[in-house]
């Protein structure tokens, strides 16, 4: 789940990110970062 991260750390909104990675909403994307890499996507910002 590198590409995600690199996005969120790149700036991108977690819902932005979400839609580009084709995820069917926010809440999954959310969901599938936590599950993958045991973070949240507003973790990866900071």
């Amino acid at each position: 789940m590198s590409t995600p991260r690199a996005l969120l750390a790149a700036g991108g909104a977690p819902a932005t990110v979400a839609q580009e990675l084709g995820f069917e909403d926010q809440r999954h994307f959310h969901n599938a970062l936590r599950e993958g890499v045991a973070t949240a996507p507003g973790d990866s910002r900071r």
